[in-house]
């Protein structure tokens, strides 16, 4: 197989592995426990795939992983063991989404304030109004020399197909979010902003979105 094939299909798997651990914390976040105010959203780091067994097999709540750093949802007697057992650990904001996910307009504002921070990386298209007539699709384009269409892989994302799918919505928004503030840390996320023209349509159909049903609000 010729290397830049290898390549494509290297940085395919990182856009794939990416995406994923982004669903997996916006579904951990959908299942915060409101009434548990107790527990805490942490990261640690590990230093082998053993030690990372040891704190499954001794019940911790493992959410999320990148690399060495792994993502734990503790309460304050576990989080006292880990810092006992030697860990540093680092303690989160609070998932806010897991109270309240975007409505439409919060989603326009949110990808109309993207574009504004970041004019290099953002291109937002209105694609035309719904079959309601009062709303519209948008789409957010995310790539490094965002006005220019160069010879990258594209990809597209796209959520709320049907109107009671709201979480859909949250994964593409999250991970537009990752992207962009990873650009700017340089981490795994931010990378794929260099190899890939990724656009994004966080709700399909605004109509249904607002009236949660699968019948196009009809």
């Amino acid at each position: 197989m010729n290397a830049p094939v290898c390549r494509a299909r290297a940085v395919f798997a990182r856009l794939i592995l990416a995406a994923t651990m982004t669903l997996l914390w916006v579904a951990s976040a959908a299942a915060f426990d409101m009434h548990d105010e107790d527990a805490v959203e942490i990261e640690i780091q590990i230093t082998d795939r053993a030690q990372l067994d040891r704190l499954i097999a001794d019940g911790y709540n493992v959410t999320g992983r990148d690399g060495d750093i792994v993502r734990l949802r503790v309460d304050s007697q576990r989080l006292d063991l880990l810092y006992a057992r030697g860990f540093s650990p680092k303690v989160l904001p609070a998932p806010e989404k897991a109270f309240g996910y975007y409505d439409y307009d919060s989603m326009v504002d949110q990808i109309e304030e993207w574009e504004s921070t970041y004019p290099g990386l953002v291109q937002v298209t209105e694609l035309g109004p719904t079959q309601g007539g009062t709303r519209s699709v948008w789409m957010v384009k995310i790539s490094d020399n965002v006005t220019e269409n160069e010879a990258e892989p594209r990809v597209i994302f796209d959520g709320s197909i049907h109107g009671d799918e709201q979480i859909a919505e949250e994964v593409v928004m999250e991970f537009m979010d990752r992207l962009l503030s990873g650009y700017a840390s340089a981490d795994e996320y931010g990378a794929l902003v260099d190899d890939f023209e990724m656009y994004f349509v966080p709700i399909v159909n605004p109509d249904g979105f607002e009236v949660p049903r699968r019948t196009n609000s009809r």
